[in-house]
């Protein structure tokens, strides 16, 4: 199953990876076969972790959340999805304009571009879901 993961290293650093198998994977990030950042702040610990049926929608997200600030990061592994919304970065609209009429670019546009909508916050996810125990028939007693 993919998985997009937050590593917390030694030095108090933040990873983020894609993988199809998270056990497997952290445990090469802590024996020192994982990516080169990790191997050289060890230990690493798993700080977030979010499963998806498409290895392509983790590698989108993990993509993004390599694109993040700290504070953004931080907040997702609080699942603070409020604090992600306000740490994102804020264009200084103001001064965007001010350039503009210097430079005789359209000064008369004042409308800030429309905002792109963000997609879906990722759930929080600790272990993937474990298959349905199977029911066995009742075994028939020993005979001696």
């Amino acid at each position: 199953m993919p998985w997009v993961y937050l590593l917390r290293c030694s030095d108090g650093s933040l990873y983020a990876g894609s993988t199809w198998d998270m056990e497997r994977r952290l445990d090469q990030h802590q024996r020192g076969e994982g990516a080169q950042y990790t191997k050289r702040r060890r230990p690493v610990e798993l700080a977030f972790a979010h499963y998806d049926d498409s290895i392509a929608a983790c590698f989108a997200l993990e993509k993004q959340i390599q694109g993040w600030s700290r504070a953004k990061r931080e907040a997702l592994i609080r699942g603070d999805f409020d604090a992600i919304s306000a740490a994102a970065k804020k264009r200084d609209w103001a001064g965007y304009r001010k350039r503009r009429a210097e430079t005789g670019n359209d000064p008369t546009d004042t409308e800030a571009p429309p905002l792109v909508e963000h997609a879906p916050q990722p759930s929080l996810v600790e272990q993937a879901p474990q298959p349905p125990a199977v029911e066995h028939a009742p075994q028939p007693p020993l005979v001696e």
